[in-house]
């Protein structure tokens, strides 16, 4: 049958991981595709450009599965690089003409011949299968090694690929496997593993790892790359290259220095600190004081916590806003003492002092009043409700 053109209509953020893109078809404008030979290497595909020309071309493909997702679509990959199969669309599309029940035959590390259609959707060019065959069953391809500046722009969405670095959080899933968050130093990307072997959870938390698996790619209705996450669906996916430190081995430091310098790299580990608390949403982030300077610190504890509690903190260092605070904190009380009395200081004067410092080009200066407790007279000009129903609310200040 002829293959329909059509026009990529944005409704919503979309991704593989996420919602999709809408698809409005132009059937009735006779539109057809230019006759050609079929692209035989996946390579020619995904250098295809973003034109209308090129949507439909015809496709005869050999490759290995690297991830199969039942009837809805999976990656291939051969010789030349890997791509995603989009089944459920060449479904949709009334492209797809064989046996539904082959789905079920197909597994990672199947070899399968696939003749389609182009299809230069959301993201990356993507294969719309007519029909497909199991050639039988073909090693994996040597995952390639990551490299920074095309992982992280997405050039390698649907490639089978290996990557490293330190994780940061570990997420049950709905479906019974993992998310982790992993800083690649520099970078971040995700993971959704479906097997962590006999690691536990808790003692993947700042161990240094690789992962092997497919690179997918979040993306938002321009088809711009928002984020990176590789799918991990082997036994043996996950390795650890070195053990999180020991609880006494991380390093203590002062919330006025979260990221002191050293000589030696560090990569991107946890650090301790120890505080007054001055101000808690359980569940969410608290605020830290000792002497002139506060952090933030964001956390999934739901300790009961007052102001005046003493804590110590592990978490890894965001320098969000420029300035420093900490993630993915772990907290355990020592103590129990009073709060620090509030400054009494406008907003007109931390503004100055920093200014002051700035034109005196002092990288430090004694107190930034960030985080802290502060008292200051002001008319209230309006009370804003927070979303959804959140007990919260912002007062807006004159």
């Amino acid at each position: 049958m002829p293959f329909p053109a059509y026009i990529p209509v944005a409704l919503c953020s979309a991704s593989r991981l996420g919602c999709g893109i809408g698809l409005l078809a132009l059937m009735g404008l006779g539109v057809r595709p230019v006759a050609a030979a079929p692209l035989t290497r996946i390579a020619e595909i995904r250098t295809l450009a973003r034109t209308a020309a090129n949507e439909g071309m015809p496709v005869k493909v050999r490759g290995v599965v690297t991830w199969p997702m039942g009837a809805s679509s999976m990656t291939i990959q051969d010789e030349s690089g890997g791509i995603w199969v989009d089944l459920a669309l060449a479904r949709n599309r009334q492209l797809w003409r064989s046996d539904d029940a082959i789905f079920g035959k197909i597994r990672v590390g199947s070899e399968l011949e696939i003749d389609g259609r182009v299809y230069l959707g959301g993201y990356a060019p993507t294969l719309l299968p007519e029909s497909l065959r199991i050639l039988g069953v073909k090693p994996l391809p040597v995952p390639a090694p990551m490299d920074p500046p095309r992982f992280f722009s997405g050039a390698e969405d649907g490639e089978f690929v290996e990557a490293g670095g330190v994780v940061q959080r570990v997420m049950p899933s709905a479906g019974g496997d993992f998310i982790l968050s992993i800083d690649a130093n520099p970078g971040v990307f995700t993971v959704r593993i479906f097997n962590l072997g006999t690691v536990t959870p808790g003692a993947l938390v700042d161990a240094e790892v690789r992962v092997i698996g497919v690179a997918t790619t979040r993306f938002n209705t321009r088809g711009e790359t928002t984020g990176v996450r590789i799918t991990a669906n082997l036994p043996d996916s996950l390795r650890v290259v070195k053990p999180a430190p020991l609880p006494e081995a991380v390093p203590s430091v002062t919330l006025d220095c979260l990221l002191p310098f050293s000589p030696e790299a560090r990569g991107p580990h946890r650090v301790r600190v120890a505080g007054t608390v001055t101000y808690t949403l359980p569940g969410k982030f608290l605020y830290l004081q000792e002497g002139n300077y506060a952090v933030r610190v964001e956390t999934t504890s739901t300790l009961a916590l007052k102001p005046g509690d003493r804590v110590e903190v592990d978490g890894f260092v965001i320098l969000d806003r420029c300035l420093g605070m900490l993630g993915e904190a772990s907290i355990r009380m020592i103590g129990v003492g009073r709060a620090p009395e509030a400054v009494a200081i406008t907003p007109v004067e931390i503004f100055a002092a920093h200014q002051a410092a700035t034109q005196n080009a002092r990288s430090r200066f004694s107190r930034d009043y960030d985080g802290q407790l502060i008292r200051c007279r002001a008319r209230l000009l309006a009370v804003e409700s927070g979303p959804d129903g959140n007990a919260l609310r912002t007062l807006v200040l004159e």
